[in-house]
C-alpha cells in the first residue's frame, strides 16, 4: 500500500522516502511535552484548538527561539482543525 502513496510535487518519490522537516518533528515533540505537562499537573487534557495553538507557539519560542506559526501556518491550521 505505502509504495503507491506519493506527495504532490515530488513525482517519483515514495511517501516513506520523504524527509520530514525539522519543524514538524519539533511540533510533534512540543505537543507530546504539553500533553505530559498537563497529565503531570492533573489538568484537563482537552482544550480548544486556539488554546493549544497558543501553548504550542509559546513552547516553540521558549525551546527553539522560533515560532512554528511563522514557518508553518498552514500546518497548524490543519493540525488544530481551525
Amino acid at each position: 500500500m505505502y509504495e503507491f502513496m506519493r506527495i504532490a510535487g515530488n513525482v517519483g518519490v515514495k511517501l516513506l522516502e520523504q524527509k520530514v522537516p525539522l519543524s514538524y518533528i519539533r511540533l510533534q515533540d512540543v505537543i507530546a511535552l504539553l500533553a505530559e505537562e498537563r497529565r503531570r499537573e492533573h489538568k484537563d487534557p482537552v482544550l480548544y484548538g486556539n488554546q493549544y495553538k497558543h501553548l504550542v507557539i509559546e513552547k516553540m519560542e521558549e525551546l527553539y527561539q522560533s515560532s512554528f506559526q511563522a514557518q508553518n501556518e498552514n500546518l497548524l491550521l490543519v493540525f488544530f482543525n481551525l
